[in-house]
């Protein structure tokens, strides 16, 4: 999923752009939602020159206005896909260890947990002992969407499939407990990510 967020000044364009971004995800099978908070975006599009958004995300439309006041589409869609190909896309990896002999990507770990005197990375392939602390995982992956909802374990909030009473259901079937204190800042949270009404 690819959260984006439009600051279009001119409304007869938000509908091109929303055909664009259609045929973006009819092209590339890739899910678009708007959303409304910047943590859970990939892509800021604007018409707006004073407009400053995240360097090497942000499509500014300017130079892809027709002089019929129309969208370039072909150069739209072009833009959209070399952006989210060097951000979003690009592989992320971390390094387990001092060696650095192993290398995951941080997108596929569904989440992260204390296990006796080392730390399990759960990722969508395998699970992969690591050594260094919970404090070191939790500053590696302060960028993405972990959240430690129960001591000594970092979720991904992006594989959270629902959220149930005291706990959560991950997309391996994984139930994790929910510290209560931490429950609601969760489930807001959650819902903000997913869109999910009250």
């Amino acid at each position: 999923m690819v959260g984006y967020q439009l600051d279009i000044k001119n409304t007869g364009l938000r509908q091109e752009l929303f055909n664009v971004i259609a045929l973006y995800h009819e092209l590339f099978g890739v899910h678009m939602r708007e959303r409304k908070s910047d943590l859970k975006c990939d892509l800021w599009i604007t018409d707006n020159l004073d407009f400053r958004g995240p360097k090497g995300r942000t499509l500014y439309l300017s130079h892809l206005i027709k002089s019929d006041g129309t969208l370039d589409n072909p150069g739209v869609l072009k833009c959209i896909h070399q952006i989210l190909v060097n951000t979003r896309f690009e592989p992320r990896e971390v390094i387990i260890g001092r060696s650095g002999a192993i290398k995951i990507q941080v997108e596929d770990i569904i989440y992260v947990e204390t296990e006796n005197r080392s730390i399990a990375i759960h990722t969508l392939f395998n699970e992969i002992s690591s050594h260094e602390t919970l404090a070191h995982w939790k500053e590696v992956l302060k960028l993405w969407p972990f959240l430690e909802v129960y001591r000594g374990v970092l979720v991904n909030m992006r594989y959270v499939e629902s959220i149930v009473r005291d706990g959560m259901v991950l997309v391996d079937g994984t139930i994790i407990p929910i510290a209560r204190r931490r429950y609601q800042a969760v489930l807001e949270y959650f819902r903000e990510i997913n869109d999910v009404d009250s």
